[in-house]
């Protein structure tokens, strides 16, 4: 019998599967707790961790996802991606100082730390995550990157001249199944790019709704935070919303306003690098198919 072969996509992936923000899995927080299992209800189903995930690895993935460079769907379900490590730390970067330097650091180059990306990679890759959707439909306990390595694809070296290798990464058949079942389409720059961990995480679960079906006033902050889990009163709510509105200006880039304890539309909005607003607040690329700039012409996985 013939061997089943890979098959290639012909779209570019969602940047992230809409449950990941809707069933909490990844916390509200830069510097998430270890989680030991504990099942996270919320109104679209419950999900569970045994890691620690937070908002730092959410945008290690949502990048990944954004910038990957090639797809090949295996006949299990799993989905390999080539990706390239340099462009992954030139987004990451926020102005932070770096904790250490690795061999692999440059030192004026504005990247985020080798040591630092691969600390969150380690954490996508350790963490065991199982879900269920209202809907009934269920993920088996996976990571979400279920394997790394290094590709054989060769390209040109823009921080210390030569050459250097791409990233294969390997996303889990469940992560792959949740990615199919809902996907959001956005440039996650300006989420990366804001000060506050609840914020970005306001703002993943936002970009999860459709926005026609929205009150004229637009929605209520505490209806999100609420969703997230932050307690309906007391301090840790007023600080929450407090956040949200220092971040005012990252959530304009998609097409959303925040003040007055709202979160209001405010059109069809142009997305950072030319990425078009689509309605119901999902970002989509032009042409649905993966651009490769002419250094990663002729690579494959």
């Amino acid at each position: 019998m013939r061997p089943r072969q890979r098959a290639r996509s012909e779209r570019r992936l969602p940047t992230a599967p809409a449950h990941a923000a809707r069933l909490c899995i990844y916390q509200a927080t830069r510097s998430p707790n270890q989680m030991a299992g504990q099942w996270v209800e919320t109104q679209w189903g419950k999900a569970r961790v045994v890691g620690a995930l937070g908002q730092r690895h959410a945008d290690a993935m949502d990048i990944i996802m954004h910038t990957h460079l090639q797809s090949f769907r295996e006949p299990d379900g799993r989905i390999r991606l080539l990706v390239d490590p340099y462009q992954i730390r030139r987004r990451m970067w926020t102005g932070q100082k770096r904790r250490r330097k690795s061999a692999r650091d440059h030192a004026t180059t504005p990247l985020y730390s080798w040591a630092g990306l691969n600390e969150l990679v380690d954490g996508l890759r350790n963490a065991d995550v199982e879900w269920e959707l209202k809907n009934g439909k269920r993920g088996g306990v996976a990571k979400v990157i279920a394997e790394m390595d290094w590709a054989k694809a060769i390209v040109p070296d823009p921080l210390h001249g030569g050459q250097r290798q791409l990233w294969r990464l390997t996303l889990s058949a469940p992560w792959a199944a949740l990615l199919d079942t809902l996907g959001v389409w956005y440039d996650p720059r300006p989420i990366v790019q804001m000060k506050n961990a609840i914020s970005q995480a306001v703002a993943r679960h936002v970009l999860t709704h459709d926005r026609d079906g929205w009150r004229p006033d637009g929605l209520p902050v505490d209806k999100v935070l609420g969703w997230l889990g932050i307690q309906a009163t007391g301090q840790q709510r007023r600080d929450a919303r407090r956040r949200v509105a220092q971040d005012a200006p990252g959530f304009v880039a998609y097409g959303l306003l925040v003040g007055g304890g709202f979160i209001r539309r405010a059109g069809v909005a142009q997305m950072p690098g030319g990425v078009a607003q689509m309605p119901g607040g999902v970002a989509q690329m032009p042409g649905g198919v993966a651009q490769m700039p002419g250094a990663y012409r002729g690579i494959g996985l």
